[in-house]
Protein backbone atom coordinates (compact mmCIF):
# COMPACT_ATOMS: atom_id res chain seq x y z
CA UNK A 1 0.00 0.00 0.00
CA UNK A 2 1.59 3.19 -0.87
CA UNK A 3 1.40 5.46 1.88
CA UNK A 4 3.78 8.39 0.37
CA UNK A 5 5.49 9.78 -2.24
CA UNK A 6 8.45 7.92 -3.63
CA UNK A 7 10.70 8.16 -6.72
CA UNK A 8 7.51 6.91 -9.10
CA UNK A 9 4.96 9.27 -8.74
CA UNK A 10 6.47 12.74 -7.08
CA UNK A 11 5.48 15.43 -9.96
CA UNK A 12 8.62 16.76 -11.38
CA UNK A 13 7.56 20.01 -10.69
CA UNK A 14 6.75 19.49 -6.83
CA UNK A 15 9.00 21.16 -4.03
CA UNK A 16 9.51 17.44 -3.35
CA UNK A 17 11.63 17.03 -6.47
CA UNK A 18 15.02 16.92 -6.30
CA UNK A 19 17.45 19.51 -7.21
CA UNK A 20 21.08 20.30 -8.59
CA UNK A 21 22.84 22.39 -5.75
CA UNK A 22 25.96 23.37 -5.02
CA UNK A 23 28.12 20.78 -3.66
CA UNK A 24 28.22 20.06 0.28
CA UNK A 25 30.91 18.23 0.91
CA UNK A 26 29.67 17.52 4.45
CA UNK A 27 26.42 16.48 3.27
CA UNK A 28 28.44 13.92 0.93
CA UNK A 29 30.65 12.20 3.33
CA UNK A 30 27.56 11.95 5.65
CA UNK A 31 26.18 9.97 2.34
CA UNK A 32 29.27 7.78 1.41
CA UNK A 33 28.99 6.17 5.04
CA UNK A 34 25.56 5.46 4.96
CA UNK A 35 26.03 4.18 1.61
CA UNK A 36 29.12 2.25 2.63
CA UNK A 37 27.12 0.93 5.32
CA UNK A 38 23.73 0.19 3.48
CA UNK A 39 26.84 -1.94 1.10
CA UNK A 40 27.89 -3.93 4.14
CA UNK A 41 24.51 -4.72 5.39
CA UNK A 42 23.57 -5.79 1.79
CA UNK A 43 27.27 -7.77 1.62
CA UNK A 44 26.35 -9.55 5.01
CA UNK A 45 22.60 -10.58 3.79
CA UNK A 46 23.99 -12.37 0.07
CA UNK A 47 26.62 -14.24 2.22
CA UNK A 48 23.82 -15.20 5.01
CA UNK A 49 21.86 -16.33 2.16
CA UNK A 50 24.34 -17.71 0.15
CA UNK A 51 25.40 -19.83 3.15
CA UNK A 52 21.78 -21.11 3.83
CA UNK A 53 20.87 -21.99 0.59
CA UNK A 54 24.41 -24.24 0.64
CA UNK A 55 23.37 -25.64 3.44
CA UNK A 56 19.54 -26.83 2.17
CA UNK A 57 21.36 -27.98 -1.08
CA UNK A 58 23.50 -30.04 1.42
CA UNK A 59 21.09 -30.98 3.62
CA UNK A 60 18.69 -31.81 0.34
CA UNK A 61 20.98 -33.30 -1.89
CA UNK A 62 19.52 -35.20 -4.40
CA UNK A 63 16.32 -34.11 -4.00
CA UNK A 64 15.25 -37.41 -2.54
CA UNK A 65 14.42 -35.77 0.99
CA UNK A 66 12.11 -33.05 -0.70
CA UNK A 67 10.52 -36.04 -2.04
CA UNK A 68 10.43 -37.77 0.81
CA UNK A 69 8.99 -35.34 3.46
CA UNK A 70 6.25 -34.86 0.70
CA UNK A 71 5.37 -38.48 0.89
CA UNK A 72 5.30 -38.19 4.57
CA UNK A 73 2.88 -35.10 4.73
CA UNK A 74 0.90 -36.85 2.20
CA UNK A 75 0.67 -39.87 4.18
CA UNK A 76 -0.22 -38.01 7.33
CA UNK A 77 -2.76 -36.02 5.71
CA UNK A 78 -4.40 -39.65 4.22
CA UNK A 79 -4.21 -40.89 7.68
CA UNK A 80 -5.72 -38.04 8.82
CA UNK A 81 -9.01 -37.69 6.19
CA UNK A 82 -9.09 -41.37 7.14
CA UNK A 83 -9.48 -40.66 10.66
CA UNK A 84 -11.73 -37.92 9.94
CA UNK A 85 -14.69 -39.85 8.29
CA UNK A 86 -13.92 -43.33 10.24
CA UNK A 87 -14.36 -41.98 13.09
CA UNK A 88 -17.10 -38.77 13.64
CA UNK A 89 -20.27 -40.45 11.88
CA UNK A 90 -19.51 -44.46 12.10
CA UNK A 91 -18.78 -43.94 15.87
CA UNK A 92 -21.92 -42.41 16.41
CA UNK A 93 -24.13 -44.52 14.55
CA UNK A 94 -22.28 -47.71 16.39
CA UNK A 95 -22.95 -45.92 19.71
CA UNK A 96 -26.38 -45.94 18.84
CA UNK A 97 -27.29 -49.22 18.20
CA UNK A 98 -24.78 -50.61 21.48
CA UNK A 99 -27.53 -48.36 23.87
CA UNK A 100 -30.69 -49.42 21.96
CA UNK A 101 -29.51 -53.02 22.21
CA UNK A 102 -28.85 -52.12 26.37
CA UNK A 103 -32.16 -51.06 26.34
CA UNK A 104 -34.14 -53.85 25.14
CA UNK A 105 -32.42 -55.81 27.23
CA UNK A 106 -33.99 -53.84 30.04
CA UNK A 107 -37.51 -54.01 28.36
CA UNK A 108 -37.56 -57.87 27.46
CA UNK A 109 -36.22 -58.39 31.72
CA UNK A 110 -38.14 -54.96 33.23
CA UNK A 111 -37.43 -56.97 36.84
CA UNK A 112 -34.27 -56.56 37.08
CA UNK A 113 -33.69 -53.76 39.17
CA UNK A 114 -29.57 -53.69 38.52
CA UNK A 115 -26.90 -52.73 35.89
CA UNK A 116 -26.36 -55.37 33.33
CA UNK A 117 -23.08 -56.23 30.93
CA UNK A 118 -24.97 -54.60 27.97
CA UNK A 119 -24.80 -50.89 29.85
CA UNK A 120 -21.37 -51.16 30.02
CA UNK A 121 -20.91 -51.99 26.47
CA UNK A 122 -22.80 -49.29 25.61
CA UNK A 123 -21.04 -46.86 27.60
CA UNK A 124 -17.62 -47.92 26.83
CA UNK A 125 -19.08 -47.57 23.03
CA UNK A 126 -20.55 -44.03 23.69
CA UNK A 127 -16.94 -43.15 25.63
CA UNK A 128 -14.58 -44.57 22.55
CA UNK A 129 -16.60 -42.79 20.39
CA UNK A 130 -17.34 -39.18 21.79
CA UNK A 131 -13.83 -39.62 22.82
CA UNK A 132 -12.11 -39.73 19.76
CA UNK A 133 -14.30 -37.35 17.91
CA UNK A 134 -13.08 -34.67 21.15
CA UNK A 135 -9.59 -35.40 20.22
CA UNK A 136 -9.89 -35.17 16.05
CA UNK A 137 -11.80 -31.63 16.60
CA UNK A 138 -8.75 -30.79 19.04
CA UNK A 139 -6.33 -31.26 16.49
CA UNK A 140 -8.40 -29.41 13.82
CA UNK A 141 -8.68 -26.48 16.06
CA UNK A 142 -4.91 -26.49 17.30
CA UNK A 143 -3.86 -26.58 13.48
CA UNK A 144 -5.62 -23.22 13.00
CA UNK A 145 -4.17 -21.40 16.07
CA UNK A 146 -7.68 -22.05 17.96
CA UNK A 147 -6.50 -21.91 21.21
CA UNK A 148 -10.02 -21.73 23.12
CA UNK A 149 -12.32 -24.15 21.24
CA UNK A 150 -9.17 -26.80 21.28
CA UNK A 151 -8.97 -26.07 25.44
CA UNK A 152 -13.20 -26.50 25.27
CA UNK A 153 -12.63 -30.00 22.86
CA UNK A 154 -10.11 -30.99 25.21
CA UNK A 155 -10.99 -31.04 28.52
CA UNK A 156 -14.42 -32.82 27.45
CA UNK A 157 -12.44 -36.43 27.25
CA UNK A 158 -10.89 -35.51 30.89
CA UNK A 159 -15.11 -35.68 32.56
CA UNK A 160 -16.19 -38.49 29.95
CA UNK A 161 -13.51 -41.11 30.93
CA UNK A 162 -14.33 -40.40 34.58
CA UNK A 163 -17.29 -41.07 34.14
CA UNK A 164 -18.95 -44.20 35.25
CA UNK A 165 -23.05 -43.61 34.95
CA UNK A 166 -24.51 -44.02 31.35
CA UNK A 167 -27.05 -41.06 32.99
CA UNK A 168 -24.66 -38.66 33.79
CA UNK A 169 -22.97 -38.72 30.54
CA UNK A 170 -24.75 -35.61 29.09
CA UNK A 171 -23.54 -34.05 32.62
CA UNK A 172 -20.17 -34.93 31.88
CA UNK A 173 -20.14 -32.98 28.73
CA UNK A 174 -22.04 -29.79 29.76
CA UNK A 175 -18.50 -27.65 30.66
CA UNK A 176 -16.94 -28.75 27.06
CA UNK A 177 -20.49 -27.89 24.98
CA UNK A 178 -20.75 -25.03 26.98
CA UNK A 179 -17.39 -23.66 25.93
CA UNK A 180 -17.79 -24.56 22.41
CA UNK A 181 -21.18 -23.17 22.26
CA UNK A 182 -19.62 -19.47 23.83
CA UNK A 183 -17.01 -19.90 20.70
CA UNK A 184 -19.20 -20.71 18.39
CA UNK A 185 -21.67 -18.21 18.85
CA UNK A 186 -19.35 -15.50 18.92
CA UNK A 187 -17.26 -16.72 15.75
CA UNK A 188 -18.24 -13.71 13.50
CA UNK A 189 -17.19 -11.15 16.34
CA UNK A 190 -14.30 -12.33 16.43
CA UNK A 191 -13.58 -12.60 12.32
CA UNK A 192 -14.75 -9.17 12.41
CA UNK A 193 -12.41 -7.71 15.13
CA UNK A 194 -9.32 -9.78 13.36
CA UNK A 195 -9.99 -7.62 10.40
CA UNK A 196 -10.18 -4.54 12.73
CA UNK A 197 -7.44 -5.35 15.01
CA UNK A 198 -5.20 -7.31 13.24
CA UNK A 199 -5.73 -5.94 9.60
CA UNK A 200 -6.77 -9.06 7.77
CA UNK A 201 -9.59 -11.49 7.25
CA UNK A 202 -8.94 -14.98 8.77
CA UNK A 203 -12.45 -16.68 6.70
CA UNK A 204 -10.53 -15.50 3.41
CA UNK A 205 -10.29 -18.57 1.35
CA UNK A 206 -6.24 -19.15 0.74
CA UNK A 207 -5.51 -16.29 3.31
CA UNK A 208 -2.14 -16.96 4.70
CA UNK A 209 -2.51 -15.21 7.78
CA UNK A 210 -4.24 -16.43 11.34
CA UNK A 211 -4.29 -15.37 14.46
CA UNK A 212 -1.70 -16.63 16.82
CA UNK A 213 -3.43 -18.53 19.74
CA UNK A 214 -2.49 -16.03 21.93
CA UNK A 215 -4.59 -13.66 19.52
CA UNK A 216 -7.23 -15.90 19.23
CA UNK A 217 -7.58 -16.05 22.70
CA UNK A 218 -7.38 -11.93 23.11
CA UNK A 219 -10.22 -11.97 20.16
CA UNK A 220 -12.16 -14.82 22.12
CA UNK A 221 -12.33 -12.76 25.38
CA UNK A 222 -12.96 -9.44 23.80
CA UNK A 223 -16.09 -10.98 22.20
CA UNK A 224 -17.49 -13.06 25.32
CA UNK A 225 -17.29 -9.74 26.90
CA UNK A 226 -19.15 -7.97 24.06
CA UNK A 227 -21.91 -11.21 23.84
CA UNK A 228 -22.38 -11.02 28.07
CA UNK A 229 -22.88 -7.17 27.91
CA UNK A 230 -25.15 -6.85 25.22
CA UNK A 231 -27.15 -10.19 26.80
CA UNK A 232 -27.58 -8.80 29.93
CA UNK A 233 -27.95 -5.31 28.78
CA UNK A 234 -30.90 -6.24 26.69
CA UNK A 235 -32.48 -8.02 29.91
CA UNK A 236 -36.11 -10.42 29.76
CA UNK A 237 -38.33 -7.69 28.19
CA UNK A 238 -38.91 -6.98 24.36
CA UNK A 239 -35.24 -5.92 23.70
CA UNK A 240 -33.63 -9.17 24.71
CA UNK A 241 -31.72 -10.26 22.57
CA UNK A 242 -31.87 -14.29 23.04
CA UNK A 243 -34.61 -15.97 22.42
CA UNK A 244 -36.07 -13.25 20.46
CA UNK A 245 -38.89 -15.12 18.78
CA UNK A 246 -40.43 -16.68 21.70
CA UNK A 247 -42.13 -13.48 22.72
CA UNK A 248 -45.92 -13.46 24.03
CA UNK A 249 -47.25 -12.32 20.96
CA UNK A 250 -45.21 -13.82 18.66
CA UNK A 251 -46.15 -17.46 20.54
CA UNK A 252 -49.91 -16.72 20.41
CA UNK A 253 -49.82 -16.27 16.97
CA UNK A 254 -47.43 -18.75 15.83
CA UNK A 255 -49.19 -21.68 17.94
CA UNK A 256 -52.70 -20.49 16.26
CA UNK A 257 -51.53 -21.25 12.49
CA UNK A 258 -49.75 -23.99 13.69
CA UNK A 259 -52.90 -25.75 15.86
CA UNK A 260 -55.34 -24.69 12.48
CA UNK A 261 -53.12 -26.36 10.02
CA UNK A 262 -51.57 -29.20 12.20
CA UNK A 263 -52.03 -32.29 9.85
CA UNK A 264 -50.72 -35.59 11.41
CA UNK A 265 -50.93 -37.56 8.24
CA UNK A 266 -48.89 -35.34 6.59
CA UNK A 267 -45.93 -37.51 7.49
CA UNK A 268 -47.09 -39.63 4.90
CA UNK A 269 -45.76 -36.92 2.81
CA UNK A 270 -41.67 -38.03 3.56
CA UNK A 271 -42.76 -41.75 1.73
CA UNK A 272 -44.98 -40.64 -0.84
CA UNK A 273 -43.12 -37.24 -2.12
CA UNK A 274 -41.41 -37.30 -5.71
CA UNK A 275 -38.88 -35.58 -4.14
CA UNK A 276 -35.64 -37.87 -4.50
CA UNK A 277 -33.64 -35.96 -1.99
CA UNK A 278 -34.85 -36.20 1.32
CA UNK A 279 -33.96 -32.62 2.90
CA UNK A 280 -36.36 -31.51 0.23
CA UNK A 281 -38.96 -34.33 1.22
CA UNK A 282 -38.76 -32.58 4.91
CA UNK A 283 -39.09 -28.93 4.27
CA UNK A 284 -42.48 -30.20 2.65
CA UNK A 285 -43.51 -31.98 5.49
CA UNK A 286 -42.90 -28.77 7.68
CA UNK A 287 -45.14 -26.81 5.43
CA UNK A 288 -48.21 -29.32 5.07
CA UNK A 289 -47.73 -30.31 9.20
CA UNK A 290 -47.92 -26.87 10.09
CA UNK A 291 -44.26 -27.34 11.80
CA UNK A 292 -43.01 -24.40 9.48
CA UNK A 293 -44.84 -22.11 12.33
CA UNK A 294 -42.97 -23.30 14.87
CA UNK A 295 -39.42 -23.11 12.92
CA UNK A 296 -40.37 -19.81 12.42
CA UNK A 297 -40.93 -19.03 16.21
CA UNK A 298 -37.65 -20.54 17.14
CA UNK A 299 -35.60 -18.79 14.24
CA UNK A 300 -36.10 -15.86 16.07
CA UNK A 301 -34.90 -11.59 14.98
CA UNK A 302 -31.56 -12.16 13.47
CA UNK A 303 -31.43 -7.91 13.53
CA UNK A 304 -30.95 -8.62 17.61
CA UNK A 305 -29.83 -11.98 18.24
CA UNK A 306 -26.26 -12.13 16.69
CA UNK A 307 -25.11 -15.28 18.38
CA UNK A 308 -27.07 -14.81 21.72
CA UNK A 309 -29.11 -17.08 22.21
CA UNK A 310 -26.21 -19.74 21.47
CA UNK A 311 -24.38 -17.58 24.06
CA UNK A 312 -27.02 -18.36 26.30
CA UNK A 313 -27.11 -22.13 26.23
CA UNK A 314 -23.21 -22.24 26.72
CA UNK A 315 -23.83 -20.25 30.04
CA UNK A 316 -26.16 -22.58 31.59
CA UNK A 317 -24.58 -25.53 30.50
CA UNK A 318 -21.05 -24.57 32.49
CA UNK A 319 -23.15 -23.39 35.10
CA UNK A 320 -25.15 -26.18 35.40
CA UNK A 321 -22.63 -28.81 34.93
CA UNK A 322 -20.79 -27.12 37.75
CA UNK A 323 -23.46 -27.31 40.06
CA UNK A 324 -24.28 -30.93 39.50
CA UNK A 325 -20.83 -32.31 40.35
CA UNK A 326 -20.63 -30.52 43.08
CA UNK A 327 -23.45 -33.23 44.34
CA UNK A 328 -23.14 -35.76 41.77
CA UNK A 329 -21.78 -38.53 43.97
CA UNK A 330 -25.44 -38.47 46.23
CA UNK A 331 -27.65 -37.81 43.13
CA UNK A 332 -28.79 -34.69 46.00
CA UNK A 333 -30.77 -31.46 45.62
CA UNK A 334 -28.04 -29.52 43.63
CA UNK A 335 -27.39 -33.12 40.81
CA UNK A 336 -30.55 -32.15 40.58
CA UNK A 337 -30.59 -28.42 39.93
CA UNK A 338 -27.71 -28.25 38.51
CA UNK A 339 -28.75 -31.16 36.15
CA UNK A 340 -31.99 -29.73 34.84
CA UNK A 341 -29.89 -25.91 34.64
CA UNK A 342 -27.04 -27.90 31.91
CA UNK A 343 -30.53 -29.27 30.15
CA UNK A 344 -32.10 -25.93 29.89
CA UNK A 345 -28.87 -24.97 28.39
CA UNK A 346 -29.97 -28.17 25.88
CA UNK A 347 -33.10 -26.61 25.31
CA UNK A 348 -32.06 -23.44 24.26
CA UNK A 349 -29.30 -24.77 21.98
CA UNK A 350 -32.45 -27.37 20.05
CA UNK A 351 -34.59 -24.53 19.68
CA UNK A 352 -31.67 -22.55 17.67
CA UNK A 353 -30.95 -26.01 15.92
CA UNK A 354 -34.59 -26.30 14.86
CA UNK A 355 -34.72 -22.77 13.79
CA UNK A 356 -31.86 -23.16 11.68
CA UNK A 357 -32.29 -22.90 7.64
CA UNK A 358 -31.01 -26.24 7.06
CA UNK A 359 -33.15 -28.90 7.11
CA UNK A 360 -30.23 -31.34 8.41
CA UNK A 361 -30.00 -29.73 11.49
CA UNK A 362 -33.73 -29.34 12.14
CA UNK A 363 -34.22 -32.99 11.70
CA UNK A 364 -30.83 -33.76 14.43
CA UNK A 365 -32.35 -30.95 16.75
CA UNK A 366 -35.32 -33.16 16.83
CA UNK A 367 -33.44 -36.04 18.53
CA UNK A 368 -31.29 -34.15 20.38
CA UNK A 369 -34.31 -33.08 22.03
CA UNK A 370 -35.87 -35.91 22.92
CA UNK A 371 -32.24 -36.70 25.03
CA UNK A 372 -32.86 -33.23 26.70
CA UNK A 373 -35.93 -34.03 27.81
CA UNK A 374 -35.67 -37.40 28.67
CA UNK A 375 -32.32 -36.75 31.02
CA UNK A 376 -33.81 -33.79 32.25
CA UNK A 377 -36.48 -36.52 33.78
CA UNK A 378 -34.56 -39.15 34.79
CA UNK A 379 -32.51 -37.04 37.40
CA UNK A 380 -35.82 -36.88 39.17
CA UNK A 381 -36.83 -40.67 39.30
CA UNK A 382 -35.33 -42.29 42.43
CA UNK A 383 -32.30 -43.84 42.57
CA UNK A 384 -33.21 -46.89 43.55
CA UNK A 385 -35.42 -47.47 40.54
CA UNK A 386 -32.95 -48.60 37.99
CA UNK A 387 -35.21 -50.98 36.67
CA UNK A 388 -36.40 -47.44 35.15
CA UNK A 389 -33.47 -45.31 34.99
CA UNK A 390 -30.67 -47.40 32.52
CA UNK A 391 -34.03 -48.53 29.86
CA UNK A 392 -34.77 -44.59 30.16
CA UNK A 393 -31.24 -43.65 29.62
CA UNK A 394 -30.00 -45.71 27.03
CA UNK A 395 -32.79 -44.85 24.80
CA UNK A 396 -31.43 -40.81 26.08
CA UNK A 397 -28.45 -41.81 24.45
CA UNK A 398 -29.24 -43.74 21.56
CA UNK A 399 -31.53 -40.86 20.18
CA UNK A 400 -28.64 -38.42 21.26
CA UNK A 401 -26.71 -40.14 19.13
CA UNK A 402 -28.75 -40.29 15.81
CA UNK A 403 -29.14 -36.49 16.34
CA UNK A 404 -25.02 -36.14 16.45
CA UNK A 405 -24.48 -38.72 13.69
CA UNK A 406 -26.92 -36.30 11.75
CA UNK A 407 -25.29 -33.28 12.27
CA UNK A 408 -21.97 -34.82 11.73
CA UNK A 409 -22.86 -35.57 8.63
CA UNK A 410 -24.06 -32.30 7.58
CA UNK A 411 -21.16 -30.56 8.81
CA UNK A 412 -18.45 -32.50 6.95
CA UNK A 413 -20.24 -32.94 3.81
CA UNK A 414 -19.96 -28.72 3.90
CA UNK A 415 -17.16 -29.19 4.60
CA UNK A 416 -15.24 -31.41 2.33
CA UNK A 417 -17.87 -29.68 -0.66
CA UNK A 418 -16.50 -26.60 0.33
CA UNK A 419 -19.21 -24.77 1.32
CA UNK A 420 -18.68 -21.40 3.39
CA UNK A 421 -18.90 -21.82 6.94
CA UNK A 422 -21.80 -19.97 8.06
CA UNK A 423 -21.16 -17.41 11.13
CA UNK A 424 -23.65 -15.40 13.33
CA UNK A 425 -24.06 -11.60 11.74
CA UNK A 426 -22.19 -8.83 13.99
CA UNK A 427 -23.30 -5.29 14.44
CA UNK A 428 -19.35 -4.23 14.74
CA UNK A 429 -19.01 -1.53 12.35
CA UNK A 430 -16.26 -2.56 9.59
CA UNK A 431 -13.06 -0.55 9.22
CA UNK A 432 -11.26 0.03 5.67
CA UNK A 433 -7.32 -1.30 5.79
CA UNK A 434 -7.21 3.03 4.84
CA UNK A 435 -8.32 3.65 8.11
CA UNK A 436 -5.76 1.57 10.01
CA UNK A 437 -2.93 2.68 8.38
CA UNK A 438 -4.24 6.36 8.63
CA UNK A 439 -4.32 5.62 12.52
CA UNK A 440 -1.34 3.86 12.55
CA UNK A 441 0.53 6.65 11.51
CA UNK A 442 -1.06 8.99 13.42
CA UNK A 443 0.45 6.83 16.30
CA UNK A 444 3.77 6.61 15.01
CA UNK A 445 3.83 10.24 14.92
CA UNK A 446 2.48 10.98 18.39
CA UNK A 447 5.40 8.35 19.65
CA UNK A 448 8.07 10.50 17.78
CA UNK A 449 7.06 13.45 19.18
CA UNK A 450 6.53 12.62 22.67
CA UNK A 451 10.91 10.86 22.04
CA UNK A 452 11.83 13.94 20.51
CA UNK A 453 10.08 15.84 23.71
CA UNK A 454 12.06 13.50 26.37
CA UNK A 455 15.44 14.19 24.30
Amino acid sequence: MQTGPTKKNIDPGSVLAQTKTEPNFGMENLKDNSQSHKNSKQRNSIEMKQELFKTKKDYFNDGSDVQQLNNDENNSNTAYEFLRKAIPLPGAMISSFAHLYAFSSHILNPSNNERIAADSQALTVSKVALVSNCLLQTYEALKKNRLVEAFSRFIEPLFIVAEKRVEDLGLARGIGLGISQLVGSQEGIVNELAKQKLGFDPTKKGEAQIPTMGQDLDLNFSAFKKLFAESVKGGLGKNRRFLTGLSIDNIKDKSSKFLSEFNLASISDLFKSNEDDYRERFKTLLKSSGLQHIKDLFQGNPQLDKGHTDALSGYLMIIGSLMGYMDKASKGILYKIGGTIRNLGGTVADIALFGHKDPDFNISSMFLSVNTVMDMVQRFIPAKMLNVILPWSNFSMAAYNIGVSIYLNRSNKKSNEGDEIEYHDTDIAPKSQLKFQDEFNKQGKNRSMVSMLAA
